[in-house]
């Protein structure tokens, strides 16, 4: 089945560079400049997606010899109440597992708790749990997919998962099956108006805040395991 990768960038070329690099052939690349606005961007790229999925990922992000993306695609057709599935994120010292729900506590701030929702398998065998919120290294449907609000030009993560729980049908799933490694931490490496945006965080997390109406607390722990 075709796949279109669609990797989002901003001021970052040499991590951009190994990410094209680290794609094997036979998936369809959009590579879109976010120009400062990742929500945007995202917007942008999707309206140019031209298969049934697409595979959402960052310039500083790279395949490895265990991203699976057929675990992935395997999981979105066993279960058609999934919008997107996720797997792990790998960085040098840490493995990254978002596979959480969503949590109102007193009325006025939202948290996330990792799912212990029933460990599902797909018809290929690969184990999955359902969930809220997953991380942006994420397999989605691009009939179905919402837009993201333009107007959090970052920190548009939390927002846009807490509106398709509320305004859609789909849920998202997370397996252990497929992961991607993540550049983090290289923040020196940045270019100066890349930095500037990113230094923007306080303002953007407010508006996100502002949107959803809630105050944004904390995604507690890792993921529970599958098995």
């Amino acid at each position: 089945m075709p796949i279109t990768v669609v990797v989002t960038t901003f001021e970052r070329d040499d991590f951009l560079k190994r990410c094209i690099l680290s794609i094997p052939p036979g998936f369809r690349i959009i590579i879109q400049n976010t120009k400062g606005n990742l929500s945007w961007g995202r917007n942008e790229a999707l309206s140019h997606v031209t298969t049934q999925y697409f595979l959402l990922m960052e310039d500083d992000m790279e395949f490895t010899a265990e991203t699976y993306i057929n675990s992935l695609v395997d999981i979105l057709k066993t279960d058609r109440s999934l919008l997107g599935v996720g797997g792990h994120i790998d960085s040098k010292n840490k493995r990254h597992n978002w596979c959480h729900n969503f949590e109102v506590v007193n009325d006025e701030r939202l948290e996330a708790q990792p799912s212990d929702e029933k460990v599902l398998k797909s018809n290929s065998g690969y184990l999955y749990r359902t969930c809220d919120l997953i991380s942006n290294f994420v397999l989605l449907n691009a009939r179905h997919c919402p837009l993201w609000d333009e107007e959090l030009e970052i920190q548009e993560h939390i927002e846009w998962f807490y509106r398709v729980k509320n305004t859609t049908p789909y849920r998202f799933a997370f397996t252990e099956a497929s992961s991607i490694f993540h550049n983090c931490n290289q923040v020196e490496q940045y270019s100066e108006v890349y930095r500037a945006k990113r230094n923007r965080i306080r303002e953007f997390s407010d508006l996100a805040s502002k949107k959803i109406g809630l105050k944004l607390g904390n995604i507690h722990s890792k993921a529970l395991p599958l098995c």
